[in-house]
């Protein structure tokens, strides 16, 4: 096959949504590639990996002296030109979509009273959203970080506030987020906070300024604060609560945070649901970008989809109300958790979604 119809094919193959088929696609370059080039070029590869930040700390090996590469493969993945250039258009509505649904009470709601009886992170995050939506929303600017990082309009003088764990694995790319904003914007101070601190020493004014450790925040930029065990005490959720109250440009917020759960993903599926917030038109064409998504609740339509993941549990991934990956479910394991919380209303904790299999080609992995 010419590469110009795999190209072709393969753009036909991402449009139609077939997404339990498997289709190989041609690499970049042709491979195998001889012994004496892999020994040029992948320890010039790894080198240069490291030096532009692709390295990571690991949790089972954790030593904050040692810097390890984060494995990455040698070639990129070529995709279809066409399609790039749709979901790049569709971007900016996709932006507006999510905006305009973190800010729709009743739709939030609608989608997650369930949720919230059976899981209590998602509850306690509810807990905060209601708190501050009675109050009246103290910052009318939010800050979506939508797969591209970028910080705009900050004041100089300004102090950008980046919550963190307790222990930073993944350091390296939070650190050039810091100093490309010390390259660009020299007067602005980055400050690093765990959730612990910020509960410790964070104080609101009466006109609702964030004050951490004297420094008025401008902006607070969550890299935890995502997960139930970066909550260990009332004292981390304090810390969240006042962060939500304040004046400061959250990133995410806690309307921004709901929305993308993923019991919302699955609700913004249901027809009609797109139409409510975007041009028809425009609605028809983010819907081609959605794969099959079903909800567990109790009833007729979460049975059956139950019935369906427990006869082809490889053509599913079962998902949690939880970011940062590493808690999807896959395979068997799906029939697995799915016999033991059918009958319970923990099931209604979890979406099922169509897996999604890209295309396959050649390629080496250097780790």
């Amino acid at each position: 096959m010419e590469y110009d119809d795999c190209i072709l094919n393969m753009t036909e193959y991402i449009s139609g949504c077939k997404f339990n088929q498997l289709l190989i696609q041609p690499s970049c370059v042709p491979l195998p590639l001889s012994d004496d080039v892999l020994k040029e070029i992948v320890p010039a590869a790894k080198d240069f990996a490291l030096l532009n930040g692709a390295g990571m700390r690991y949790r089972g090996r954790y030593n904050p002296e040692i810097l390890e590469m984060a494995p990455f493969f040698l070639f990129p993945s070529p995709f279809p030109g066409r399609d790039f250039e749709f979901v790049k258009e569709l971007q900016p509505h996709i932006n507006l979509l999510m905006h305009k649904i973190a800010h729709d009470y009743d739709f939030l709601h609608s989608c997650l009273k369930n949720t919230i009886q059976v899981d209590d992170f998602t509850a306690r995050l509810w807990k905060i959203y209601e708190t501050v939506r009675k109050e009246g929303i103290s910052q009318c600017i939010s800050l979506g970080v939508f797969r591209c990082d970028y910080f705009y309009c900050t004041l100089s003088r300004s102090v950008i506030l980046f919550v963190v764990e307790d222990v930073t694995y993944n350091i390296c790319d939070q650190r050039f987020h810091e100093y490309e904003i010390r390259n660009q914007r020299p007067e602005i101070h980055v400050i690093r906070r765990n959730l612990t601190q910020i509960g410790n020493t964070a104080k609101l004014t009466e006109d609702k300024r964030l004050i951490v450790d004297d420094m008025e925040i401008a902006v607070v930029y969550f890299r935890c604060g995502y997960e139930p065990n970066q909550y260990p005490t009332e004292t981390e959720w304090e810390a969240r609560l006042t962060i939500e109250r304040s004046k400061a440009i959250k990133c995410p917020s806690i309307y921004y945070h709901l929305a993308g759960a993923k019991k919302v993903q699955q609700e913004m599926a249901a027809p009609g649901v797109l139409e409510k917030y975007l041009d028809p038109a425009v609605a028809k064409k983010v819907a081609r970008l959605f794969t099959g998504l079903y909800s567990l609740d109790k009833g007729d339509s979460g049975d059956r989809a139950i019935e369906m993941a427990l006869t082809s549990p490889q053509n599913f991934v079962l998902k949690p109300q939880r970011e940062g990956g590493g808690n999807n479910i896959y395979g068997e394991e799906i029939a697995e958790v799915l016999e033991k919380i059918r009958d319970s209303p923990e099931r209604e904790a979890f979406i099922l979604m169509d897996r999604i299999r890209p295309p396959v080609q050649r390629n080496y992995l250097l780790s």
